[in-house]
């Protein structure tokens, strides 16, 4: 485990699927109704035999409790400050943890020492509720982790945990922006950059999407609703929520129902870039061209500020040999945040599947300057030899 600096460390991933799947939830006009969405349960007969959105996932065995206690009552006797606590502790058990594709409520993640980011939130919140800690998240633009796993892609991001000093008072005719705390993030980096809050409701439906994604890449699409059932009951309004649930209706052939759904989760998040590119999709496969250029256009437009999402959708345009729109969108990306390298290596690649060889040079010689690492920028100089040698392509 990577040492942690600020007062620690934790982050939480959640998978989302784009194109098979973020922003800020910017609620359009409430006069105007959300758009119907009469969920197609026939497509889903297994549905109602077990329902998981009232399991206990932040609950802890007894004798797991016990063992966070001793260890939290003897590090507040020592004079730690009790947010502190919990991040000591989590350092000093999880030293060992391994990083596991699976998500697992707290308990399975504290029994079997393993899993992925969503699982070390969950066990996260599972102490600062025994430790009876107010704490929150906050959802971090980072660097998405891009996979493509048969015809869907998967990309995850995360956020941090804050655990509150419950000792803190502010101080008489003084204004506090923000109450002393203890960030727990495992995977920091100097280009993270703070997004929303995260309400208790959506945090749990982060976590059963987590899970209906990892059963929709096993194929096991009933299974996978199951869990979107449960996210969905968590928080009706989440756009992640509908996302996945128009792709599972999708993937069973309601093209209505996934339709709907669409919809519904762009009048929660007008601006959601993944939504859009979906649903684009869909409007593809339905030979309805006129309105999904009319969208390409209107997504290309968007101002979203966040240059990763701008990443994940060039991502998915070179995937998916859309050459033309992947240069679009990472030229976005470097003109948002010049310092994302991955863009310039995107870029790269592109121009030079298309034979563009000056374009590809160009490309690394304003990627070195915003290169500050020893091996990357060698990395780029010998692309650029190569690029430079006689009939090279």
């Amino acid at each position: 485990m990577k040492s942690l600096i600020k007062t620690v460390f934790f982050l939480i991933c959640s998978l989302q699927l784009q194109a098979c799947s973020h922003n800020a939830r910017p609620l359009k006009d409430q006069q105007a109704p959300p758009p119907s969405v009469n969920i197609n349960y026939e497509l889903f007969p297994s549905y109602g035999n077990k329902d998981f959105s009232h399991q206990p996932i932040f609950q802890l065995s007894e004798k797991q409790q016990q063992i966070f206690l001793t260890d939290h009552k003897q590090r507040l006797k020592n004079g730690v400050r009790p947010d502190q606590a919990v991040a000591d502790f989590l350092q000093s058990k999880l030293s060992n943890f391994t990083y596991y594709g699976e998500t697992y409520d707290a308990q399975t993640t504290m029994y079997l020492n393993k899993g992925n980011c969503m699982s070390l939130a969950m066990l996260t919140a599972a102490f600062a509720k025994i430790a009876g800690l107010e704490f929150d998240f906050v959802e971090v633009n980072t660097i998405p982790i891009f996979d493509k796993q048969g015809s869907l892609i998967m990309s995850s991001n995360h956020v941090q945990t804050r655990l509150y000093d419950p000792n803190y008072t502010p101080k008489p005719n003084r204004i506090t922006l923000v109450r002393p705390h203890t960030v727990i993030d495992y995977f920091p980096d100097s280009n993270d950059h703070r997004g929303k809050n995260i309400d208790h409701s959506e945090f749990i439906a982060k976590y059963y999407n987590n899970i209906a994604a990892e059963a929709l890449i096993d194929d096991r699409i009933e299974l996978a609703f199951q869990y979107a059932m449960a996210g969905y009951k968590a928080d009706e309004h989440n756009p992640e929520t509908l996302n996945l649930l128009a792709v599972l209706h999708k993937r069973s052939g309601d093209f209505a129902t996934a339709e709907q759904l669409y919809l519904a989760g762009m009048h929660y998040e007008s601006n959601n870039i993944r939504l859009l590119s979906n649903y684009i999709i869909l409007l593809e496969r339905q030979q309805r061209m006129v309105k999904a250029n009319a969208l390409r256009t209107q997504l290309a437009k968007l101002d979203d500020p966040n240059p990763y999402n701008w990443l994940e959708q060039a991502y998915i345009a070179q995937s998916n040999q859309q050459d033309a729109e992947a240069i679009k969108y990472y030229r976005k990306v470097l003109k948002l945040a010049p310092y994302v390298q991955p863009a310039y290596l995107g870029l790269y690649q592109v121009y030079l599947s298309n034979q563009r060889p000056k374009a590809a040079q160009k490309v690394l010689t304003n990627a070195l300057e915003w290169s500050y690492d020893p091996e990357q920028r060698q990395g780029y100089k010998y692309k650029l030899y190569q690029l430079s040698k006689p009939h090279s392509p």
